[in-house]
């Protein structure tokens, strides 16, 4: 445990700055010395206050965030710091406040969307009983974050820690339509159907579902997108961050997922392929020549 101690004089003795001369101090002979002998004192203009932070004498700068969001903020100030403080031993800067917590919040929220992506590829591997298809379904995450930072960046929304939950939703939402698309498309061709006649069938006859689940999901973030509620305003980029995602995601899955789907199933063909020649060929047994049998 560390205590801090402060020593100070008796409140009779520090009434009189002159009181000052009247304090000796032993020297490392044993020597007495009064502090005249030591000090000059001058009357001047100090802080009241000494802040520190983290023990350290500190200066807190804080401005007024009206028309700009937080994350662009930061960086504005960070770049601001490094041309002013001088880089010397001593000198340092760190965020405090809401800054903190930002960037203490979004740290975690990307933590939060690397597992739920990791979560993700597990759960699909042991669901298709497959290395490659999980990785087709997973191909439309990306489409989901571009209808979601166009959408963000269309109504003039930040990308704000609301924002970023949204975008975490979108990584278990938006994969249900691929799911749908891929596992018929196993069914078939599991039933005998050809790779590209089971995809041709696959489109169109889970074109229905795939619209009902993501028109209706939407139409359920809508009212928070719109900021309907009080206090809705600080919700209202996760809202938009799902609505867009899921909108480009469905649009687009219906085209590019069959074409991943075709990349991907050659990909696995291929190595299957070579798998099975390096497996048939294994290693050659040495066989005696007749010439050297009786030798």
């Amino acid at each position: 445990r560390r205590y801090d101690v402060r020593l100070r004089a008796h409140p009779s003795a520090r009434e009189d700055p002159d009181q000052l001369f009247e304090i000796a101090l032993r020297t490392a002979g044993g020597d007495m010395v009064r502090t005249p002998n030591l000090l000059q004192i001058n009357e001047g203009i100090g802080a009241n206050t000494i802040n520190r932070f983290d023990r350290r004498r500190s200066v807190t700068l804080s401005a007024d965030l009206e028309g700009m969001a937080l994350g662009d903020a930061v960086p504005i100030m960070q770049e601001i710091a490094s041309r002013h403080v001088p880089d010397e031993p001593g000198w340092s800067t760190a965020l405090t406040g809401e800054a903190e917590e930002f960037a203490e919040a979004f740290g975690h929220l990307l933590t939060a969307l690397i597992l739920a992506i990791v979560l993700i590829y597990i759960v699909l591997g042991a669901q298709f009983e497959s290395f490659i298809h999980p990785l087709t379904i997973m191909m439309s995450l990306p489409l989901a974050v571009v209808g979601g930072l166009g959408l963000l960046a269309l109504t003039g929304s930040m990308l704000d820690v609301f924002g970023f939950i949204g975008f975490v939703m979108l990584c278990g939402i938006v994969t249900k339509n691929a799911i749908l698309l891929v596992d018929f498309a196993n069914q078939r061709r599991a039933q005998g159907k050809e790779r590209t006649e089971a995809l041709l069938e696959a489109c169109p006859l889970r074109l229905r579902p795939i619209l009902m689940t993501a028109f209706t999901t939407m139409a359920a973030v809508t009212p928070v997108a719109l900021a309907l509620s009080e206090g809705g305003e600080l919700r209202a980029s996760m809202g938009m961050a799902v609505i867009g995602g899921l909108f480009t995601s469905t649009v687009l899955t219906l085209i590019v997922i069959p074409c991943v789907y075709t990349v991907m199933d050659d990909f696995a063909m291929r190595v299957q392929s070579l798998a099975a020649r390096i497996s048939a060929a294994g290693p050659k047994t040495m066989e005696e020549s007749p010439g050297t049998a009786g030798k």
